[in-house]
């Protein structure tokens, strides 16, 4: 089993992303905004926008949270500067106990790793006795990783919580420490309605099955409901490259917005993989519009981070140089492609395109592709117009160029 992501849950781009997914129109993305802001927002604008989504929001759970993120957020701008709470371990329960839901989230913050082990026997307790969502899923987030083999079995009761949140939290905790007790929920959240779900379920099944997990985070990428391909694109991330690379190259292809292609090369820019540029050249060739220069800076990111991590078994020229003899054979094949097309609808000899032909005909490169049309599935006489071709003799002329380069990111 593959050792969890260093990084326990998706960290919003901005501070501008934050704030406009506190009125995403998907339940849970909301919630990851406001939770986010409860726990780290410390500014005027996150604390307005939350008061703003406040004066809107309908749903029980999230106007929960809003109430406490407000405050939170209120409280650590005013904090700014000060010194933090200090609690020693064993004043803590009865501090906890006694406090409102704000003074509870400082005090969770406050613990050192030595101070949590000393109360950690007793965490399960206080999830079980905790009744707002908000420091119920932080209790999760922070003891988590320090509970005993035992102890996590509790979170598998989370599973079916009333508040998402708390679900959510406790869902992540399992597949970071203990995704083998996912297996028998996997089935029906990996079809969830929720994005955030399926996601996680994914997150858990390639702890477990990486080729299958590949599947279901390609099904995501390529749904057509936006949020669905949002909640996926930002948890690549935070998967394995091994699972991530072939269905982001899918969804590059398939994707026309350029955002989402952006996010899709910040994946890419942070993974050196020395396959990845030639796959991304295919989109390249194939897009249309802005997307071919979207693709393009797709493609440069790609590239600079296989320069700049030294992962190649040769220098980076070199590596520029196979490349490039990779897109000449790509360009020869479809120049070749193009003259069987006209062969095969001319019924006499046409001096230009013969003469065309024989120029080309002395580029090493072009020639091969020739050679390899006879393998093609196209009609015997035009197969015997190309063997004639080969058989002619050089015109003398110039050797026909194709483009090169000096950086791939260019072609």
């Amino acid at each position: 089993m593959k050792n969890p992501p260093s990084s326990a849950s998706f960290q919003f781009s901005s501070e501008e992303d934050l704030i406009q997914n506190v009125s995403c129109t998907l339940k849970s993305m909301r919630l990851l905004a406001i939770e986010h802001a409860s726990t780290y927002g410390n500014t005027q604008n996150i604390h307005d926008a939350l008061k703003t989504r406040l004066e809107s929001e309908t749903d029980e759970e999230c106007r929960i949270l809003l109430k406490f993120a407000i405050e939170g957020v209120k409280s650590r701008i005013e904090r700014s500067g000060k010194q933090k709470i200090k609690l020693e371990p064993e004043n803590f329960f009865e501090e906890f106990r006694k406090s409102d839901a704000t003074i509870k989230l400082q005090l969770i913050e406050s613990f050192s790793e030595e101070g949590i082990n000393k109360i950690i026997d007793s965490v399960p307790k206080l999830l079980k006795d905790e009744e707002n969502p908000l420091v119920a899923a932080t209790i999760i987030k922070r003891f988590a990783k320090f509970l005993s083999p035992d102890q996590f079995s509790m979170l598998t009761e989370l599973h079916y919580s009333r508040f998402i949140t708390v679900k959510l939290a406790a869902m992540e905790a399992l597949v970071l420490y203990k995704p083998e007790l996912l297996i028998q929920h996997l089935p029906s959240f990996l079809v969830s309605d929720d994005p955030r779900t399926r996601i996680l379920a994914v997150r858990g099944l390639a702890r477990i099955n990486l080729e299958e997990a590949t599947l279901y985070l390609e099904s995501m990428l390529l749904d057509p409901n936006t949020a669905i391909k949002q909640v996926a694109l930002q948890n690549c991330l935070l998967l394995p490259f091994d699972l991530v690379k072939k269905p982001l190259i899918n969804f590059c292809s398939a994707e026309s917005d350029l955002s989402f292609l952006a996010r899709a090369g910040l994946v890419f820019k942070i993974n050196p993989d020395p396959e990845v540029p030639f796959r991304l050249f295919e989109i390249v060739e194939s897009s249309k519009g802005p997307k071919i220069g979207a693709m393009k800076k797709v493609l440069e990111g790609a590239c600079n981070v296989i320069k700049a991590a030294r992962v190649l078994k040769c220098d980076y020229q070199e590596y520029l140089s196979q490349l490039q003899l990779w897109v000449n054979k790509r360009i020869s094949r479809r120049k070749v492609h193009t003259y069987i097309s006209k062969l095969a609808v001319s019924e006499t000899s046409d001096p230009n395109l013969t003469a065309n032909i024989q120029n080309d005909l002395q580029n090493p490169i072009i020639k091969g592709a020739f050679e390899d049309a006879l393998t093609w599935h196209i009609p015997d006489h035009v197969k015997d117009k190309v063997k004639e071709l080969l058989s002619l003799p050089k015109p003398g002329a110039e050797l026909p160029e194709l483009p090169q380069k000096e950086s791939f990111h260019e072609l």
